[in-house]
């Protein structure tokens, strides 16, 4: 079951993005679809993709994030559309977006001031050039997402930022193309968190739960799908309350408990309470009380 439009919308730019963010998920754009172009020389950048979406976000970023006058074109004979920033502007903009000394190289080929940013990043490499699929009645497919480049460095870069936070990514190589991308359902899930889709990965747990629940007895079944619904609705109300605080700044100014908490969950969504307790070495009883305190918090700042 295709599920990458539903990731696309879920991972769009909002309002809640910062002037970095912004300028992290352009350069994801800019680094998988852009192209650099001189004449009379002087540099100019173009952005072009078959898709229109992604063309005209990064049309509209450059706008609002440089001032830079950009033409927006389409080929009907390439079925191409393109963004284009005129010679003379485009070298400040790349410069900026991705800086090519090594001291700047990160994981992504850049380095980034915070986990939003670089989840900023990969949301834009998402819009460009990924894609996603849950298993679904329709088909025999099983769980997938992928990143595809035309740069076998872009895809090992991806892989070993993924690797790094424990999510397990693989690269292929398929004709000109190179694919980063996992299978697990567990790391699909965590790809899908990092990137904020959060909807899905709830999506993504009821079918993991489900297929789990199957392998059980039928006196069973209805006990395990009751905790696991009741997990993802606890799961979903703390998600919520940290997305709340970390909008109106609060999330940085609570204690290192309440913290410790926030981070654990953002980083495992689809743990149960049991798990998430263990995760931190806190009790359940323990994990509850700290939950209500970081929800009280968050109900407190509207």
């Amino acid at each position: 079951m295709n599920i990458t439009e539903e990731v696309r919308k879920q991972t769009a730019l909002s309002d809640a993005d910062g002037e970095e963010a912004r300028k992290a998920y352009l350069a994801a754009i800019v680094k998988t679809a852009g192209s650099l172009t001189l004449k009379s020389n002087k540099l100019g950048l173009t952005v072009e993709n078959k898709s229109m979406q992604p063309v005209l976000i990064a049309l509209g970023l450059i706008k609002e994030l440089y001032g830079a006058e950009v033409e927006f074109a389409y080929s009907s004979a390439q079925k191409l559309y393109s963004a284009s920033v005129r010679p003379g502007e485009a070298e400040r903009i790349f410069a900026d977006l991705l800086p090519e000394t090594a001291e700047s190289r990160g994981g992504l080929g850049r380095k980034f001031a915070s986990d939003e940013e670089a989840s900023a990043y990969v949301r834009g490499l998402f819009a460009v050039c990924g894609s996603a699929y849950a298993p679904g009645s329709d088909d025999g497919g099983g769980y997938h997402i992928e990143f595809t480049f035309f740069d076998e460095d872009a895809a090992r870069e991806l892989a070993e930022y993924f690797a790094a936070r424990d999510i397990a990514m693989h690269v292929t190589h398929r004709r000109d193309l190179y694919g980063a991308y996992c299978k697990s359902g567990t790391d699909v899930s965590g790809v899908l968190a990092f990137m904020g889709a959060y909807e899905s990965v709830f999506a993504l747990s009821d079918v993991m739960m489900l297929r789990e629940a199957n392998n059980n007895i039928n006196r069973g079944v209805n006990c395990t799908l009751a905790n696991m619904d009741k997990a993802q609705r606890a799961a979903g109300q703390l998600l919520g309350a940290i997305a709340r605080l970390r909008e109106d700044g609060s999330l940085d100014r609570l204690d290192d408990k309440l913290r410790a908490v926030c981070d654990a969950r953002e980083a495992h969504p689809e743990f149960t309470m049991a798990q998430l307790a263990k995760e931190l070495g806190i009790s359940k009883s323990g994990l509850n009380h700290r939950i209500e305190k970081i929800l009280k918090e968050a109900e407190n700042g509207r």
